[in-house]
């Protein structure tokens, strides 16, 4: 009886490391069709019976906001903010409040203006007046804030600004604790915000003044802007390494 024979396997026949294939997450596209399907159902709930009663109160809030003015609108959206409440009542109720008195294109100039000012606001805050706070807090706690890597500046505000949840005060104090420079801070944070207020205000005086296909265009165009900006995100944060590092207490 002749031994079996082991099997050879040559080099060509060696299993190579299969690459993994690179996919796109589902969630981006879900939520950009969410978003249209929340659009399209709220120009349709308009026309129903509870859309008498919306644009009764909705008329009410509106002729409040026309008698304040809209220096007072929008000096309070360039402050309030700072200081917890939402930036979003503001983006919604700007253009149908001022675009009939002020035209949509001098709203959305003024409502990009007033984040200005709120961001630089809250950086300030968070840079300067309250840090000797937050770092006595978060030593007592046992933690240190986090020193950014030299020139991640760009990319670290960016990643913030386009990561869902945290409202918009607790970006821009989170920025500013951290100190990112100033330059990219500022860009960063009226540029990524600007494209949803226009887009807001755009859709918002198209929807309260009957115009429902423009209306619709411009919550499409929404949902087109969150898809590319969290595609982008997430590869960015692919070819990012997040090293956090310990500041010497000097830097503290």
């Amino acid at each position: 009886m002749h031994p079996a024979a082991s099997p050879r396997i040559s080099s060509t026949d060696s299993i190579s490391p299969s690459r993994p294939r690179a996919h796109r997450d589902p969630r981006i596209f879900a939520a950009g069709a969410l978003l249209v399907a929340a659009a399209t159902g709220l120009v349709w709930a308009w026309h129903a019976e509870i859309g008498a009663t919306l644009t009764s109160v909705t008329r009410l809030c509106l002729d409040w906001l026309q008698a304040a003015g809209p220096v007072l609108f929008f000096a309070g959206m360039a402050v309030l903010p700072a200081f917890g409440f939402p930036l979003l009542p503001f983006t919604l109720a700007a253009g149908p409040a001022f675009a009939g008195r002020m035209g949509v294109p001098a709203v959305a100039l003024c409502a990009v203006a007033a984040v200005a000012v709120n961001v630089a606001l809250s950086h300030w805050l968070a840079a300067r007046a309250l840090r000797p706070l937050v770092l006595r807090a978060v030593t007592r706690l046992g933690y240190r804030l986090p020193v950014l890597p030299p020139g991640t500046d760009w990319q670290t505000v960016f990643i913030v600004r386009l990561t869902p949840g945290p409202p918009f005060f607790v970006q821009s104090y989170l920025l500013g604790l951290i100190r990112t420079a100033w330059i990219p801070y500022m860009i960063g944070s009226v540029a990524v915000p600007s494209l949803y207020i226009i887009g807001v205000i755009v859709a918002g005086d198209a929807l309260w003044s009957g115009q429902m296909k423009p209306a619709l265009l411009a919550f499409g165009a929404l949902g087109l802007v969150a898809c590319v900006l969290k595609l982008w995100r997430t590869r960015r944060l692919r070819r990012t390494v997040v090293t956090p590092v310990d500041p010497s207490p000097s830097r503290l």
